[in-house]
Order: C-alpha cells, then sequence, then structure tokens
C-alpha cells in the first residue's frame, strides 16, 4: 500500500514538485542550492518532507 505524499517522511523529486506545485526539473535545480533539504543515496536524491515545507518558509523573507 502506497503511502499518501503527505505520510511520507522522504519525498522523490516528483513527489516534491507534486507538493509545491513546480516542476520536477525546478525541484532538481533546487537540489544544488546548499540549505535545501535534500540527500543522494547512490543515484537517487531524497528531500525531507518537513524540511522542505520549512525551507519553503524561510524563502518568504529572502529578498533577490
Amino acid at each position: 500500500m502506497e503511502k499518501n505524499i503527505n505520510e511520507k517522511e522522504f519525498l522523490n523529486l516528483k513527489e516534491a514538485g507534486d507538493l509545491l506545485g513546480l516542476s520536477k526539473q525546478t525541484i532538481s535545480e533546487f537540489t544544488k542550492l546548499k540549505d535545501f533539504p535534500s540527500t543522494k543515496l547512490k543515484r537517487r536524491i531524497l528531500i525531507n518532507r518537513k524540511g522542505l515545507l520549512n525551507w519553503v518558509e524561510s524563502q518568504k523573507n529572502v529578498k533577490y
């Protein structure tokens, strides 16, 4: 039985994109940022769901 995205601790690129309404490619670019909550396990990129939501919240105050 597959877990709902909101029940998972770690997400793949597609799931993270679906959660935020962004493309898989955009999430992949975010993983290159030093403060983005992701880790590489062999060839897979895993993104901590709670860390991702916290990271998005923290970006509201960033001035570009």
